[in-house]
């Protein structure tokens, strides 16, 4: 025989109250996030806390007009129609932050004082500038005014240079992808250039090749292809390779022959283990 079920009058009386109960929930649900939102939409044009001006503050070169013009344009408009972005507490700061940025690369860091809730104060650093950036090849011959762009401590290029005469900054040549190599990269071929200070070798502009390939371009009147050079790669230990070069450079004959003929120094090659070859012109 097939088994019956039985349900309950009960059962189906309390099903209905559930029923009625969830459904109940949802309209008081859907009640309060209306409320909400319409709570939100009011308070999102209370005056108190809707900003006024733009402030911008700590720019040394850049233009504080600029800045505040670019970070207005910002917080004009509304989210989904309904919500000002003028509104203290929904302002796009992080595309305000992302955008500032990556337009004014001179911007260091940038962060937001909410302090005053009537005010979008933004304050920021500018990178400052240490070295140059002077193109991939380095120019022959030398051109009276040379375009340049800044570059900063960490070999990020930033800015266009004004023209300057002589070597009043630092210059390097090769590939740029805003950041001039690795950071670490970066550091270590400026410590060793710096190095060269030590040893009374006086470094005016640094090219990369393409293959690795480092020269290093020593003070002189000559144009960069007669230039005396330092010559290693990118790969190699840098502190090995200013350790080698001192060695060989405090003791004849090199010692000599470079305080004598430095004129007709062509170059010094450390791209080989512990050794150091050089050459001179007249040789």
């Amino acid at each position: 025989m097939q088994s019956r079920k039985f349900i309950s009058p009960h059962t189906e009386e309390l099903k209905k109250k559930q029923q009625k109960a969830k459904k109940i929930k949802r309209i008081i649900i859907v009640f309060i996030f209306c409320l909400f939102l319409v709570g939100l939409y009011f308070l999102s044009y209370w005056k108190e806390i809707n900003i006024e001006k733009v402030l911008v503050e700590g720019n040394i070169v850049l233009d504080s007009q600029k800045l505040e013009e670019f970070a207005e344009e910002r917080i004009q408009g509304k989210y989904i129609y309904l919500f000002p972005k003028k509104n203290f507490v929904l302002a796009p700061r992080s595309k305000i932050k992302k955008e500032l940025t990556q337009n004014f690369r001179r911007i260091e860091t940038l962060n937001f004082d909410n302090s005053n809730p009537k005010i979008l104060k933004i304050k920021i650093t500018e990178r400052k500038p240490v070295y140059t950036w002077c193109g991939e090849v380095p120019p022959n011959p030398r051109p009276e005014k040379e375009s340049c762009d800044f570059m900063d401590k960490e070999g990020y290029a930033f800015d266009q240079a004004p023209y300057f005469s002589g070597d009043i900054y630092f210059k390097f040549y090769g590939p740029l992808e805003d950041y001039y190599f690795t950071k670490n990269n970066f550091s270590n071929l400026v410590v060793f250039v710096e190095n060269l200070k030590l040893i009374n070798v006086t470094p005016t502009a640094l090219f990369a090749k393409g293959d690795g390939e480092i020269e290093v371009f020593l003070s002189s009147n000559q144009e960069y292809a007669n230039a005396p050079k330092i010559i290693f790669n990118l790969k190699d230990d840098y502190l090995k390779l200013f350790q080698n070069l001192k060695s060989a450079i405090e003791i004849d004959p090199l010692k000599t022959d470079f305080k004598d003929k430095y004129s007709s120094l062509k170059y010094l090659d450390l791209r080989f283990i512990n050794k150091v070859y050089y050459k001179f012109n007249e040789e």
